[in-house]
């Protein structure tokens, strides 16, 4: 009969990699968030392509943040 993991065993199991894969993951999305504002902000410098740019620009904040709040669940334990 196999022992079943209580919730934090199965927490501390996914949390592999420890404090590389944590700082290289809030660096990817630090940098994706930073990137899209600056992108955000050169929209208004491109003639015709302001939507795009612009659009382009939400997008890649929005995964930045969202490679934090989703992604990093897997490696902190949270």
């Amino acid at each position: 009969m196999a022992k079943s993991d209580t919730p934090r065993q199965a927490r501390e199991q996914l949390a592999v990699g420890g404090d590389g894969l944590t700082i290289v993951a809030f660096l990817l999305s630090f940098g994706l968030f930073i990137g899209g504002m600056f992108v955000m902000g050169r929209a208004f410098s491109m003639p015709g392509a302001e939507a795009l740019a612009f659009g382009g620009g939400l997008l890649l904040s929005a995964l930045g943040c969202w490679v934090m709040m989703h992604f990093m669940r897997f490696f902190d334990g949270a």
